[in-house]
């Protein structure tokens, strides 16, 4: 869910740097845009990757848990 909101707010400032390149080009920003847009995609990259090992450690305790229950299984049988 975090991830879905970074995402957002990256694709989000990214239409906007877009629509207003000739406005940043005038005011010569662009080092401040480029910067908020830096910022923006490492909070993406934080969050992407901290669900990512969240959900691969989830994924690893059911098959370690589904693979002992089976060895169990064939052991009482």
């Amino acid at each position: 869910m975090a991830s879905q909101v970074a995402t957002s707010r990256v694709t989000g400032a990214l239409g906007e740097i877009f629509a207003a390149v000739q406005a940043v080009q005038l005011a010569r920003a662009e080092e401040g845009v480029v910067d908020h847009f830096r910022r923006l995609s490492d909070a993406r990259r934080r969050s992407v990757l901290r669900e990512r090992g969240f959900n691969f450690v989830l994924q690893s305790i059911f098959w370690n848990t589904v693979y002992i229950g089976t060895g169990l299984i064939l052991l009482i049988g």
